[in-house]
């Protein structure tokens, strides 16, 4: 690593980066094309236990070589170089086997959410496409069609719970042993939000919740008396 050469190598690691992101992204999209793709969830399981850990490990190990080299170039990286000591706050050894765990949680989540089907009259749908009914049915079958998508929602309610309490859980552990109060200063962090504050989303919050509920209501009024029915 030279003060010369330094564009090329951060070149060479972003390059190398794109292709593990695509390699991830394409496991990911295959697993929800299919879910009853047993290989390719096991390809993903395999992906984020094996491959993933060292990857965050060999990232670590080239932010300390990049920080440690002396002089830096003159060129502004000052960007780059907050998204690493982001990296650095939010990487430790001992998170590598519990982020593992979150990606399997997550991806069994989404799985168990792709395979809910409705039955609307003598077709079946997915989730997404039952909904998109709702949009062009009249009041009575949006109804019928709403009820329809709970039930076939709570029938898997217990085992989504399960997995939600687990990622919730997890993401806790994983915000602790990085050094975080709690996950929401982990991800805050992670999603590289430096230009504004969890306190600025509250201050927001509350400007909306003063200033909306009048406008909403007459909205709903509005509403209301569209479609005549005296509550929604």
């Amino acid at each position: 690593l030279t003060k010369e050469g330094i564009q090329t190598w951060l070149s060479k690691w972003s390059e190398t980066e794109k292709l593990i992101s695509e390699a991830r992204n394409c496991l990911q999209f295959q697993r929800y094309a299919n879910t009853n793709d047993e290989e390719v969830a096991t390809e993903q399981d395999k992906f984020a236990k094996t491959v993933e850990p060292i990857v965050a490990s060999e990232n670590a190990e080239l932010r300390r070589k990049y920080f440690a080299f002396k002089p830096r170039p003159n060129q502004s990286f000052g960007e780059l170089e907050r998204g690493f000591e982001a990296d650095d706050l939010l990487y430790s050894p001992g998170n590598l086997s519990h982020e593992a765990e979150i990606t399997a949680a997550a991806n069994k989540f989404s799985e168990i959410k792709a395979q809910i089907k409705v039955k609307l009259g003598s077709d079946v749908f997915d989730v997404g496409q039952a909904y998109m009914r709702m949009a062009t049915s009249g009041r009575e079958e949006r109804e019928e069609v709403w009820r329809i998508i709970k039930k076939a929602e709570t029938e898997v309610a217990e085992e989504l719970d399960t997995l939600y309490l687990t990622l919730v859980n997890l993401r806790k552990t994983i915000a602790n042993t990085a050094g975080f109060a709690n996950y929401r200063d982990f991800r805050w962090l992670e999603l590289r939000r430096f230009s504004y504050t969890p306190e600025t989303c509250d201050a927001f919050t509350q400007a909306l919740a003063d200033q909306l509920p009048p406008f909403l209501e007459s909205a709903r009024a509005f509403r209301r008396n569209q479609i005549n029915v005296p509550e929604l």
